[in-house]
């Protein structure tokens, strides 16, 4: 058989040769930088290779994407404002809750210990921002860009126009989270010493909310989280902190139920929970008083928030119990959290009352 002849030279075969041969160049010859350069330049003819292209370390909009999953807003702007080009573009951005050690492969951090963050798919950097209720960054954002593009972006992960945590009913997970205190009231087994222990309905309780409230596979519309949930967990602490029969049942609740719920918070309310709420917090990203990081992959394993400590209001690891003064700890702190919330509904109700002002057609029922 001549070679020759036997080669496929139909349109769509020198097409995927074609295409093929542009994700070696993005991938073997290429950094991050020059081959996002190449895509910028040249979207339609790159756009085969855009997968290929984001998975460059160095690539701009990959760090961008990073960064504003993670609320390190300086570090962001930093990018987007030598490049605005990059708040017009897509990308998925994911850091795996996983303990890391030196010379050792990644282990998985459970559920059970720490939610985990969130896995980002195709969305861009305002749209991260506005998904974690960091609306006065947003707003700011907002200025280099185009209203038209605002707009588009905005709609895509609002569908119905309002901003809201998505496939969620609060009612529900305020349901389980009653059944959990129920049965840690119960529990003899709990040990501040050791909090994987529990009888069996205290572990299925709090398993039902954690699979209930923790991070979906892929997040692409809606907030990512409702503080809410927090909130309500604070009052039920407050309102029945004195039927805990040990103090091993304090430690647990604020622990297991009330810093793990926390870590599921998104960056705009996790910033200033592990800095402090009452303090003025950076903009550097979300790290404690001691300025170590808040989060479970970049932490000590016998170190994870939501399995062995709980943020105190000052930013501090705690063990035992709050050290905010007043009779009710939980229905003072509760009001704290309540008005930081009341605080980002306004800042994301003038955010969308602005886009309204430019598009009116698109907001109407």
């Amino acid at each position: 058989m001549d070679p020759e002849k036997s080669e496929d030279n139909s349109p769509e075969s020198i097409a995927a040769m074609i295409d093929e041969l542009k994700m070696d160049l993005c991938q073997a010859c290429l950094n991050g930088k020059d081959s996002f350069n190449l895509f910028r330049a040249s979207p339609r003819l790159f756009s085969p290779a855009k997968r290929v292209i984001l998975k460059h370390e160095d690539h701009p909009l990959r760090k961008l994407l990073s960064h504003g999953a993670l609320g390190e807003l300086e570090a962001a702007q930093a990018i987007w404002q030598k490049d605005p080009f990059l708040l017009r573009c897509y990308g998925t951005v994911y850091h795996p809750n996983c303990t890391y050690a030196e010379d050792k492969a990644p282990v998985a951090i459970p559920v059970s210990q720490n939610p985990g963050r969130y896995k980002y798919v195709d969305c861009t950097f305002w749209q991260i921002l506005l998904m974690n209720e960091e609306f006065e960054e947003a707003a700011e954002v907002g200025k280099h860009m185009s209203d038209d593009e605002m707009i588009k972006q905005f709609l895509e992960i609002f569908p119905d126009k309002k901003i809201k945590k998505y496939q969620w009913n609060l009612a529900k997970a305020v349901k389980l989270l009653r059944k959990v205190l129920a049965a840690i009231i119960e529990d003899k087994v709990i040990r501040a010493a050791n909090l994987d222990l529990m009888n069996e309905q205290t572990r299925q309780a709090l398993h039902a909310l954690y699979d209930y409230v923790k991070p979906k596979p892929e997040h692409q519309i809606g907030l990512v989280f409702d503080a809410k949930i927090y909130v309500e967990a604070l009052k039920l602490y407050g309102e029945n902190m004195y039927m805990f029969a040990k103090w091993h049942h304090y430690s647990f609740w604020s622990i297991r139920v009330e810093e793990w719920l926390a870590a599921c918070f998104g960056t705009g309310y996790l910033r200033p929970h592990a800095q402090g709420i009452q303090k003025n917090f950076p903009r550097s990203g979300c790290v404690l008083a001691d300025h170590s990081s808040y989060f479970a992959f970049r932490r000590p394993a016998k170190s994870l928030p939501g399995a062995h400590f709980f943020v105190d209001l000052d930013g501090s690891l705690n063990r035992a119990l709050r050290s905010f003064p007043g009779p009710l700890p939980g229905l003072t702190l509760r009001a704290v959290y309540k008005d930081y919330i009341k605080q980002k509904q306004a800042q994301g109700k003038a955010l969308r009352s602005e886009l309204k002002m430019k598009t009116p057609h698109l907001f109407k029922r």
